[in-house]
């Protein structure tokens, strides 16, 4: 018997995601704000299972944090969760940095070229939700052509939500350097070199985030 796929409706617990990413990057959801089912899906326009499919998807991105018999809630990051976080990253995403750059190749070098050139845009543009979704591409085409699917999902379950949570804050130049800061991995990533592409992401991570939400990882000091 041929089985017949809805793929219009399997698809609809993903939009409804990206819709309340775009609410947090942008500053629409509140960190720490409650996210009550019934109002989001009647805004939604979708049925309660369909959201809660989506929640579930940005609860495993970080996006949302789901407390036992109080609900679902944007994630709000203290900071000591920032100084973990970063800790995690800067002992893992090195690794993906080196490996990306003994595969990396004339297509995902421009691939890279171009996420880049549309993250500038949106940071002249103060597009917050662009330059977001531009960013988190950037690392996930990173992070694919390295190949290593744990080292992905472990960063994909850690990261996100850290960026998110600076976004609606963040300044022009602020944006205006990540960019720059990408272009400096870049730099290193199409060097083919996987010490130095691990050195760029180190010197110009930690350059970033220590001049502008002074953190540092663990085995550099802390906050």
């Amino acid at each position: 018997m041929p089985i017949h796929l809805a793929l219009p409706y399997v698809s609809r617990p993903q939009s409804a995601a990206e819709a309340l990413r775009r609410a947090i990057t942008s500053g629409a959801l509140k960190p720490g704000e409650r996210l009550v089912e019934l109002k989001l899906a009647t805004s939604l326009n979708i049925g309660q299972p369909t959201l809660r499919e989506a929640l579930k998807e940005l609860e495993h991105q970080g996006y949302v944090r789901k407390i036992p018999n109080r609900g679902s809630y944007v994630t709000e990051l203290q900071a000591e969760d920032f100084r973990k976080i970063h800790t995690v990253r800067m002992a893992l995403e090195p690794i993906a940095f080196g490996l990306a750059a003994e595969k990396m190749t004339a297509g995902p070098a421009q691939r890279l070229a171009d996420i880049v050139k549309s993250m500038e845009e949106a940071a002249h543009a103060l597009d917050r939700v662009g330059f977001h979704n531009s960013d988190i591409e950037f690392h996930r085409t990173v992070w694919k052509i390295a190949g290593n699917e744990y080292i992905e999902m472990a960063l994909e379950r850690v990261l996100f939500a850290m960026f998110a949570a600076v976004l609606p804050g963040q300044e022009q130049a602020a944006f205006l350097r990540s960019v720059q800061q990408h272009r400096d991995n870049l730099t290193g990533l199409v060097s083919g070199n996987p010490e130095e592409a691990s050195r760029a992401f180190v010197r110009s991570t930690t350059a970033f985030w220590k001049t502008y939400y002074q953190l540092d990882s663990e085995n550099e000091g802390t906050q």
